[in-house]
């Protein structure tokens, strides 16, 4: 369903939401369910921005934050600072890799906060680690 969400977020951006266009996307029927997904979406979509701006301020050598411009909608703000991040990996190893999947980065923050009991890991030290392939 959180892909759904975001995919429906990447297409109509508005704040209004088009109930028709978001059945047909999520599936759902019921008004109340939809509104309180695509809330749920966007709530999920700026924590996972602000801790990805969080690690990219931790790499200050390599990245940098991208430009917040007033009126820039909440997914296009996220897509900017994962690639802002994709840019700082490259950097930092020097590899060409493939890069990690926005929906990566959502699903992560959506089950770090969705956790009856803390983690041990803090997000953003997660996060950090998620674009690196690592097999040890």
């Amino acid at each position: 369903m959180l892909e759904c969400v975001l995919f429906y977020l990447a297409e109509y951006p508005q704040q209004r939401i088009n109930y028709a266009k978001a059945q047909m996307v999520l599936g759902a029927r019921d008004r109340r369910t939809i509104r309180e997904h695509i809330l749920e979406g966007r709530k999920i979509i700026e924590k996972t921005n602000l801790e990805l701006t969080r690690v990219l301020t931790e790499l200050p050598g390599f990245g940098r934050l991208p430009e917040q411009k007033p009126g820039t909608e909440l997914y296009e703000a996220l897509i900017d600072t994962v690639n802002e991040l994709g840019g700082a990996v490259r950097r930092m190893d020097g590899a060409v890799r493939s890069e990690m999947p926005v929906i990566g980065y959502v699903h992560s923050s959506y089950v770090f906060h969705r956790a009856r009991n803390p983690l041990k890991n803090p997000l953003n030290r997660v996060i950090s680690n998620l674009p690196f392939f690592d097999t040890s």
